[in-house]
């Protein structure tokens, strides 16, 4: 199938039959949800310990989709996108890739569009969905690869890509990627990919008002969402780093530690006292280069939990070092586990339920929005995706 567009306030794809009626690019993926680990046990569940299945991508442009928010980066991506998409074309030549003019390009105007884009071009045939901007676009791209509400995916074969040129970047960091766009434009036509977990919450779980949504990278409860509110509303002038360290203070003197209900992977529940923090990892990297897991991996099926519980300001102050590089995970009010299922409770009740007051409520973020606040369920998706790189 060939793409063409027509884009307005959303865009919309028609197909158009090619002389071979093949899609450019095919890989196999489970659509259906890992079984749920047994109840009971304390002992923390074995990674996925299976070689990294790195698959050949067909060096075709056709049925690429390159889903870009010109708003990221201050706008400079916007402003420099033409030129980027000359650049990525060029080193498409220079490499032999094939059918180069048959990429579509659509500008995303408005939040969360590109989850609706990206599902309205894997519904045409896309073979590869290449996410432009921050971890935010990002997020939002990673969303439209499934059904909405849903864990089923759109396409069992199309593949996701990024070229990261946000603000953050703190998926990017994880994958040990630079902040070059030659760089990234060399890692997509590498003609590999290679399959990545997945995260989902469902947040406000057992109330009316419950949403579901996917995570490529972290969700946290806690601080953090307020943080991603005021990091989401505040300029960004002074850079990534010192942006989300200055909207951490903020958070931290307004925000007043609750007490939490835990529960991994259905076995006991467990209050933890204090908590300022709880962050459900798949990346290693989250507020512009904190290392809050330092041992989490993209692909071994795990969520790697750190809860940061009785930190004081003049903790985070002390700790700025050791939490940017990852070693605050030995510091005595630090605890990390992992696990492939974690439902979390305020102690103090139910959440999203009737009558509660916001000042009550424990937010919550997934991958820097902020969709709702606890009780949230999450689990990981194992090898959910297929990642070019």
């Amino acid at each position: 199938f060939g793409l063409s567009w027509s884009a307005e306030d959303t865009a919309t794809i028609t197909m158009e039959p090619t002389s071979d009626g093949k899609l450019p690019v095919s890989c196999s993926a489970e659509e259906d949800l890992p079984p749920t680990p047994a109840r009971g046990g304390g002992e923390a569940p074995s990674a996925v310990t299976s070689p990294t299945t790195i698959t050949a991508v067909e060096q075709s442009l056709k049925g690429w989709v390159f889903v870009v928010n010109p708003s990221s980066a201050g706008g400079r991506t916007g402003q420099n996108w033409p030129n980027m998409l000359q650049t990525f074309k060029e080193a498409a030549i220079a490499k032999r890739w094939r059918d180069v003019d048959d990429v579509a390009v659509v500008l995303t105007s408005k939040p969360n569009q590109a989850t609706d884009l990206t599902r309205n071009a894997l519904r045409a045939g896309a073979a590869v969905v290449v996410a432009v901007g921050g971890d935010g676009s990002l997020s939002e791209v990673v969303q439209g690869f499934f059904e909405e509400g849903s864990h089923n995916k759109v396409s069992a074969t199309a593949m996701l890509a990024h070229i990261p040129v946000g603000t953050g970047g703190d998926f990017r960091k994880s994958l040990q990627w630079t902040t070059r766009y030659e760089d990234a434009v060399e890692c997509l036509l590498k003609g590999t990919a290679t399959p990545v977990d997945v995260g989902h919450g469902l947040i406000g779980a057992g109330t009316p008002a419950a949403v579901s949504r996917h995570f490529i990278n972290i969700a946290s409860c806690g601080s953090s969402a307020l943080i991603a509110q005021i990091a989401n509303t505040s300029s960004k002038i002074f850079g990534s780093t010192i942006h989300f360290y200055l909207a951490t203070v903020r958070g931290l003197l307004r925000y007043q530690p609750r007490s939490l209900r835990v529960c991994r992977d259905e076995g006991e529940w467990e209050e933890i006292k204090d908590v300022n923090c709880l962050a459900v990892c798949n990346g290693k990297y989250f507020g512009g280069g904190m290392m809050v897991a330092p041992d989490a991996d993209i692909a071994d099926g795990l969520l790697h939990v750190t809860v940061w519980a009785g930190f004081s300001l003049v903790d985070f102050v002390l700790l700025t070092p050791a939490i940017y590089s990852g070693e605050h995970v030995g510091h005595a009010k630090t605890r990390c586990f992992a696990c492939r299922t974690l439902e979390v409770r305020s102690a103090g009740g139910q959440g999203q339920s009737v009558g509660r007051q916001a000042a009550d409520l424990v937010g919550v973020e997934l991958d820097g929005e902020t969709p709702g606040a606890l009780p949230a369920d999450f689990r990981v998706l194992p090898a959910a995706l297929m990642l070019v790189a």
